[in-house]
């Protein structure tokens, strides 16, 4: 992927029974209205889904990084 980024969602407030809602709006699709809660949740489960697309990443390109060549570096006493 190259280029700018694509900008898929919009988030907005907004007042829905009388309560504030943090409203959030898909590019393409419906609008979601969530509670603080709800929405704070939702930030949760992403960054978490996000670490976890990461890391998987990381043990992917990175499986090799205990088997090096070559000459042994010291290791430190721990006195």
């Amino acid at each position: 992927m190259t280029g700018q980024p694509t900008q898929v969602f919009a988030i907005s407030t907004a007042i829905e029974d009388g309560q504030e809602r943090i409203c959030i709006n898909l590019n393409g699709g419906p609008a979601v209205a969530l509670t603080s809660s709800q929405a704070r949740e939702l930030a949760n489960e992403l960054i978490r889904a996000a670490s976890r697309v990461e890391v998987k990443a990381n043990l992917k390109y990175g499986h090799n990084f205990g088997r090096r060549t070559g000459e042994p570096r010291p290791r430190l006493a721990l006195n």
